[in-house]
């Protein structure tokens, strides 16, 4: 406790992980914001318990946390919009008319039917005269048409339906998938008439021209269901995938594969570093340079919200493999969540992929000093111990979150992601330089799509032949408080393991 109360970096990291539970018992608890005042009264009771802690120490470290706990909930209190007439939800319920822009490409919904993200400008008349409308509104409507006429990112629609509330269109985590993406309206069944094209900010506008552009060179370089694995694996584009496909993954525990998050660029820039040091490169020009490949991924990928969590993931797993200090890493790690969660707190219980990119690098970062000893007879050549090693702990730190995210269970999941998560890296590596190249120089960029395409279709005849096996997967959804449980003892496992390694 002395150290603690010394230690100006503890405090800030007992700061950021009391921000985190914050975030945490808000997302599980929270009942609207009238059920935020009560907080108020709570903190100022643990204000008064505190003048009769004789302790400074305990006294220090129960501010510390009150206030810590207090911010993450207030931040995901503010996180929903006002009642108000300037933001789209005041008007759920209503038959209205409204005029937004398609922030992004269109999706695949249930139903046969596309959904896209409508952020809206104004609305123009409701079925209800007792509405004041207001002269600007803000907000996002997800709305769900007929998969024909296509919509495109940058359209202007006039949409008329009637609006739903969230939580009467998807109950519980539904609803809040949806708030994480900023939506706060649904709606179904809508008339659409098409105003303008291209109508996106010039910045959104020009990513989401060079997304198009990627997707098409994707498919240019390679045929199905190749252009599509090679999608979902790079920025979780999945159009293109079989709906058989995506069952085989799922029968084998590998959807997190084509869900883009730090889980696949951890594992690849950890591969990618570990045989650069292999081939006889300076560990910290490797880091440079896998940095600013990073930095081309994102870029080259559209740089959405979810591409840049997975390149934070990767860019701390490379720092941790610099700096080789569990203690700074760990505090990087936590501050990296915080400022990701202050951006958005709803991505920290209801986004698998950020959700998959932390297990994953934390995984990395500390299971796999522990699991070195497991893996000795594993031959070192061409790094292929500890490719084999990260994998494993990776997958450690992730089956739980997995079984309660998909809720199936694969018997046949570990000689899965062991026989394909070691080819991910190179997938990713020659698919993005394929990708790369075809912008610049069509004949090299073929020979790259050439050897991509090696690690392409193993994974498809793996994931097909593992998937018809009879006893390969069953149903299995495992509740919340058993994957608590389940980190709970990990993380005290790994607590008492590292101070056992440290203490040799």
């Amino acid at each position: 406790m002395a150290n603690l109360y010394a230690s100006r970096s503890k405090k800030f990291m007992l700061l950021n992980a009391a921000f985190l539970i914050g975030v945490i018992l808000a997302s599980l608890f929270y009942a609207g914001r009238s059920a935020f005042i009560p907080l108020y009264i709570c903190a100022w009771i643990g204000a008064i318990v505190c003048l009769f802690l004789r302790s400074r120490v305990y006294r220090m470290l129960f501010i510390i946390v009150a206030i810590g706990i207090l911010a993450g909930i207030a931040r995901f209190v503010i996180s929903e919009p006002t009642q108000t007439a300037e933001h789209i939800k005041f008007y759920n319920g209503l038959f209205a008319t409204f005029v937004g822009v398609v922030g992004e490409e269109p999706k695949a919904s249930f139903n046969q039917k596309q959904k896209f993200l409508v952020e809206v400008e104004h609305v123009e008349r409701v079925n209800d005269a007792h509405v004041q409308l207001s002269d600007s509104v803000i907000g996002t409507v997800a709305v769900y048409a007929p998969q024909f006429p296509a919509r495109k990112a940058g359209d202007e629609l006039e949409v008329t339906c009637a609006l739903q509330d969230t939580s009467e269109f998807g109950k519980g985590a539904q609803a809040e998938k949806l708030h994480k993406d900023g939506v706060w309206a649904v709606c179904d069944d809508a008339r659409i008439r098409v105003l303008a094209e291209n109508r996106l900010a010039r910045g959104a506008g020009l990513l989401n021209t060079f997304r198009t552009q990627v997707d098409a060179h994707v498919q240019g370089l390679f045929n199905e269901p190749y252009a599509g694995l090679l999608g979902g694996i790079l920025y979780g584009a999945r159009a293109g995938v079989s709906a058989q496909l995506l069952t085989d993954f799922q029968r084998t525990g590998l959807s997190h594969v084509m869900a883009i998050s730090g889980y696949n660029i951890t594992i690849m820039v950890t591969a990618l570093s570990i045989l650069a040091v292999y081939t006889g490169m300076r560990r910290q020009h490797a880091f440079w340079i896998l940095t600013g490949m990073l930095i081309l991924f994102v870029i080259f990928t559209g740089a959405s919200a979810s591409v840049v969590r997975a390149g934070v993931m990767g860019f701390l797993v490379l720092l941790a493999r610099q700096m080789g200090r569990g203690s700074a890493i760990t505090r990087v790690l936590l501050l990296s969540a915080s400022i990701l969660v202050l951006f958005n707190p709803r991505v920290l219980m209801f986004d698998v992929g950020f959700q998959l990119s932390y297990l994953s690098t934390v995984g990395l970062v500390y299971g796999v000093p522990l699991l070195e000893k497991i893996f000795d007879r594993v031959p070192e050549m061409f790094g292929l111990k500890e490719i084999t090693l990260c994998t494993a702990a990776a997958l450690i730190a992730t089956t739980p979150l997995i079984l309660y995210q998909f809720g199936r269970f694969s018997l046949i999941a570990p000689v899965a992601n062991l026989l394909v998560l070691p080819f991910i890296p190179m997938t990713m590596a020659f698919g993005f330089a394929a990708l790369i190249l075809s912008f610049i120089w069509t004949p090299l960029c073929a020979v790259f799509a050439w050897i991509a395409w090696v690690p392409l279709a193993y994974i498809v005849q793996v994931v097909s032949a593992l998937s018809r096996l009879e006893f390969s997967s069953f149903s299995l959804r495992i509740a919340l408080p058993v994957m608590a449980a389940y980190y709970i003892l990990m993380m005290y496992v790994v607590y008492v393991q590292t101070k056992k390694l440290n203490a040799l």
